[in-house]
């Protein structure tokens, strides 16, 4: 409809009517996009509608067969997918349609420029397909735990169409997402540098304080997902759209308001040197530790961390992980989890 519609304004003998109007040519070109994207986007709209009402019926009646669609992620489908392609491709056929003048060439161009997205899409690498794809969501399917409508730089985006000194220095891994309050040493603070996940006091400093000095920190934030496995022999971010490992999971750690998963990958508790080498024990030696976590949730919230929690603690809004062993590194977990008393034995 886009590529022939002069050609229809004259076989409606409504050409010469509408250029002797005193109507802008932003205005009409607008109104014609506008009733094209409402012309093709309203039966994709009313599909959707209907498949959602069965998927709620089959839902409502128990039946074997139908579910219905989680309705943030076919929200973010509907208005950042549906209606974001629609607009750009009508505009760019009816841009061709005014430089070419010729339906065969704007047909012909039009089908290029679809074929080379194609193309794109399946062979840019990842971390660059959000720029030549339709789709708000290129990473992974849509998840019904972790509900998100889109990201932020997402949204924006479719609405705009470190080791110095004499000394040896200690080194920590600690995700930059967190940002550090202070470091003491007892009660003192020391000096220290926190820059891209890489935590660094000097070695003087602690050997100015005891044999065996205790350094604590104060920190806050949300762990940065992509500070993880940056070592990793595959990068998905660098393969063509086309690989199938970014559906195995692309993100380290997730903190949802929904869930939230801290795993040892993303440093989200100070670990010893940096992040690379860590799954060679000849350059890596095991560092084990003993651990005291106290997590305060929401009501009805459970936590899975490393050891036991004690009896009565399992429900509470405040829990606490303190397992008898060292051990090597701390993952935690926490949802609203359906949960089942298991019988006394």
């Amino acid at each position: 409809m886009a590529f022939d519609v002069r050609n229809v304004d004259m076989r409606a003998r409504i050409g010469e009517v509408r250029d002797v109007r005193p109507v802008s040519n932003l205005s009409m070109i607008a109104g014609r996009i506008l009733g094209l994207v409402a012309a093709v986007a309203l039966p994709v709209l009313g599909t959707v509608v209907v498949l959602q009402g069965l998927g709620i019926a089959a839902r409502a009646v128990d039946f074997w067969m139908g579910d219905p669609i989680e309705p943030v992620s076919l929200a973010s489908f509907v208005l950042l997918d549906v209606l974001v392609a629609m607009f750009v491709w009508c505009a760019s056929v009816m841009l061709l349609s005014s430089v070419l003048r010729n339906r065969l060439a704007v047909l012909l161009g039009a089908a290029v420029l679809l074929a080379l997205q194609i193309w794109a899409m399946t062979t840019v690498p990842v971390y660059f397909l959000p720029a030549v794809s339709v789709f708000s969501s290129t990473s992974a399917w849509a998840s019904d735990i972790i509900v998100q409508f889109a990201d932020f730089d997402r949204v924006l985006q479719r609405g705009a169409v470190l080791v110095h000194g004499e000394t040896r220095p200690w080194v920590f891994s600690f995700n930059p997402g967190m940002q550090i309050d202070d470091m003491r040493v007892g009660d003192e603070l020391v000096p220290f540098t926190h820059d891209s996940g890489l935590l660094t006091v000097e070695a003087g400093v602690l050997a100015e304080a005891a044999p065996t000095a205790i350094l604590s920190l104060r920190a806050q934030g949300v762990p940065e997902p992509d500070f993880g496995y940056l070592d990793s022999a595959v990068d998905w971010r660098r393969r063509p759209a086309t690989n199938l490992i970014k559906y195995l999971g692309t993100q380290a750690s997730l903190f949802h308001r929904n869930y939230v998963a801290l795993t040892p990958a993303v440093h989200w508790l100070p670990s010893g040197g940096a992040n690379v080498n860590r799954e060679d024990p000849s350059r890596r030696p095991p560092d084990f530790f003993f651990v005291d976590l106290a997590v305060e949730v929401p009501p009805g919230w459970l936590v899975a961390g490393p050891g036991c929690q004690p009896p009565g603690e399992g429900l509470a809004t405040l829990h606490r992980f303190r397992p008898n062993l060292p051990v090597q590194e701390v993952a935690l977990f926490a949802s609203d989890f359906p949960w089942t008393r298991s019988p006394a034995t």
